[in-house]
C-alpha cells in the first residue's frame, strides 16, 4: 500500500463515522446524565488506548472548547502503583476489574477502549461494571470478535486497522466532548 492509499483509507473510515452519529450523541448524553446524577465516568484502555483514555478524561475534567463545570471522570490506567500492585498480586487481566469492583455504582458509566475488542482485561472490567449495575460501553474497531460483546454497549469504527481505529477514536472523543459542552451549557 502506498501513502496515497493509506491516507484515503483513513479518510474513508472518518467518513463512515457519520453513520455512528446517533451512537456518539447517545454517549455524550449519557455522560451528561451521569454528571447530573453525581456519578462518575471511568475510562480505560491498554497501550495507545490508554493514552486516548487519559486524553478523554482530561477533556472532561478540564475543558474541551468552552468554559463549563468540570465533570467527574477518572482514568483507570493512570495510577501505575495500583496497576502494578494488581498485576503483581493477581494478574494483568485484573488491572481494571479490581478497580471496577472498588468504585462501581449504578450511577456510573464505564468506557473501555479496545481497538481489537479482544483485550481480556477491558472486557472483564466492563462486564463486572455491568453486573454491578453501572453502564458499560466499549469503543472498538469492526473486529469480528466484537459480535461476542452483545451484552455490552459498543461504538465501533468501521476498520480493522489499529492506526485508523485509534485516529477515528480521537475524532469520536472530540465529537463527544463537543456535544457534552453544548448539552451542559443548554
Amino acid at each position: 500500500m502506498n501513502l496515497h492509499d493509506h491516507i484515503n483509507n483513513h479518510i474513508s473510515a472518518v467518513r463512515l463515522l457519520a453513520e455512528e452519529r446517533d451512537s456518539i450523541l447517545e454517549l455524550a448524553n449519557r455522560i451528561v446524565e451521569v454528571h447530573k446524577a453525581h456519578g462518575t465516568v471511568y475510562i480505560f484502555g491498554n497501550g495507545g488506548s490508554a493514552a486516548d483514555s487519559q486524553h478523554f478524561v482530561g477533556e472532561l475534567v478540564g475543558r474541551f472548547s468552552i468554559e463549563r463545570t468540570p465533570l467527574r471522570a477518572v482514568c483507570l490506567n493512570s495510577d501505575t502503583s495500583v496497576i502494578t500492585c494488581i498485576a503483581n498480586d493477581y494478574s494483568y487481566e485484573n488491572i481494571f476489574s479490581r478497580q471496577v469492583q472498588a468504585f462501581a455504582t449504578p450511577k456510573d458509566l464505564f468506557i473501555g477502549f479496545s481497538t481489537s475488542a479482544k483485550s481480556k482485561n477491558v472486557i472483564q472490567a466492563l462486564r463486572i461494571a455491568k453486573d454491578l449495575g453501572a453502564e458499560a460501553i466499549m469503543l472498538t474497531g469492526n473486529s469480528a470478535s466484537a459480535t461476542c460483546l452483545s451484552d455490552l454497549g459498543k461504538l465501533q469504527v468501521m476498520s480493522s486497522d489499529t492506526a485508523i481505529i485509534q485516529e477515528c477514536q480521537k475524532v469520536i472523543i472530540h465529537a463527544i466532548c463537543y456535544e457534552v459542552d453544548r448539552l451542559i451549557n443548554e
